[in-house]
This record gives C-alpha cells, structure tokens and sequence, in this order.
C-alpha cells in the first residue's frame, strides 16, 4: 500500500472516530434532558399530590360532617373521596388529583425492625391518658392523594402520592386544637399549619 492509501483509510477512521466521540456527546447531552424533564414532572406531580391534601383539609376542616365517624369495621364504607382536580401544566399536560379522606381514632405505633420479620407495636410512651388512667385516642382525618398525568415518553401513566393526617380535637369555641398537616411515607421535617399557606 502507497503513502496515499494509507493517509486516505487514515483520515477515515478519523472521521470515523471524531463522528463517534461527537454522537456519544450528543446522546450524553439528550440523556441530562430526559434527567431534568423526568425531575421536573415528578415535582409537579408531587406538588399536585401535596396540593390535594391541602384542598381536602380545608373542606374538611370546613364542614366536618363530610368525614363523620362510624362504628364500620370496613374501610370503604367510611372513606370520602372528594371531587378530582384538574391542573394544567406545561410539560405533562392535564394533571389529574384524585383525593380520599377519612375519620380515624389515632393510634401511636412504632415499628421494631427485626431481621426475620418486622413488626408494628403500639407506642406505649405517645399515649394520652385520662384522670383515670384510661387511654384517650385522639381522632384524626386521614388523607390519600394520587396526581397522575400521561407521559408520552414512558408510554403510559406516571404518578406520585401523599398521605397526610391532622388531629380533629376541637377547642371549646370550636376552633381545631391543631391545624398543622403532617405529610407521611416521605422523610420530611416540613409540616405545614393551613394559614401558612394562605
């Protein structure tokens, strides 16, 4: 083979090198945006998630009747489920809420986690007791929210949740005791009180 050969398979493979490392950039640069599209869309899922919790505490808070107590054994004939919310986004379309409630007596609980199974006990040191030494369970609203939007590059449905409870202890005058929501199953110090959000 010539000089000329040689410098001509040369600079093919150079070209065909630079065209590799070039479309390896590329797909690197396409991978980050898929990153930050997929963060953005779990944020706005969550904070739709988290924004019908707050709507539910408010109706619930509102008009108690609408989470009553009752001597059921069965979930579902106590559970509310309020009205959807539709919430338009940019990038994911119509965000859809669905949110349910219900009226539960509060039990403290811990968890022991032991290697062959775990198991739930009741906290003993959280419980309230009367001038009788009889347990007082302080009633709650427990709430369940799920925001779900299509997602055209996953093919499907993408979704994210949130479960909260607020304490239903009324002062005297009727005021609540306590209108702080506490969020559930993430770890999280933010804990909001409903003028806070106003």
């Amino acid at each position: 083979m010539n000089q000329k050969g040689f410098a001509t398979i040369f600079g093919l493979c150079m070209i065909l090198v630079i065209a590799l490392v070039a479309r390896g950039i590329e797909q690197e640069q396409m991978n980050h945006a898929y990153e930050a599209t997929d963060i953005q869309a779990e944020v706005e899922l969550q904070n739709a998630a988290d924004s019908g919790i707050y709507e539910a505490a408010k109706i619930a808070l509102d008009d108690p009747t609408i989470l009553p107590i009752t001597g059921s054994s069965r979930r579902k004939d106590h559970q509310h489920k309020f009205d959807d919310l539709k919430i338009k986004s940019e990038s994911l379309g119509t965000i859809t809420v669905e949110t349910w409630g219900e009226r539960t007596a509060f039990h403290p609980y811990k968890v022991k986690y032991k290697s062959t199974k775990d198991e739930a006990v009741e906290d003993k040191s959280r419980l309230i007791k009367d001038a009788n030494g009889k347990t007082i369970y302080q009633e709650a609203y427990i709430f369940f929210s799920r925001a779900s939007a299509d997602s055209n590059r996953m093919n499907g449905k993408i979704y994210r949740r949130a479960y909260a409870y607020m304490l239903s202890e009324k002062n005297s005058d009727g005021t609540y005791k306590d209108e702080t929501i506490y969020f559930m199953g993430l770890p999280t110090t933010n804990d909001y009180k409903l003028d806070e959000l106003k």
